[in-house]
């Protein structure tokens, strides 16, 4: 749970950093997206053997 609420506020620090930078809309998502996908490789090879 804790895991999950710090992600939710990393995403939405990313997501306002880059508005105040007036970063595209286009952009934003890609680079939401790929933070995501990050997170989630990265989880996925911390701990291996789980499926």
């Amino acid at each position: 749970v804790f895991g999950g609420i710090m992600g939710v506020l990393f995403i939405a620090l990313v997501e306002n950093a880059m508005i105040i930078n007036s970063v595209g809309v286009f952009w934003q998502g890609i680079v939401v997206g790929l933070v995501l996908l990050f997170a989630v490789s990265l989880d996925r090879f911390k701990t291996p053997g789980r499926g």
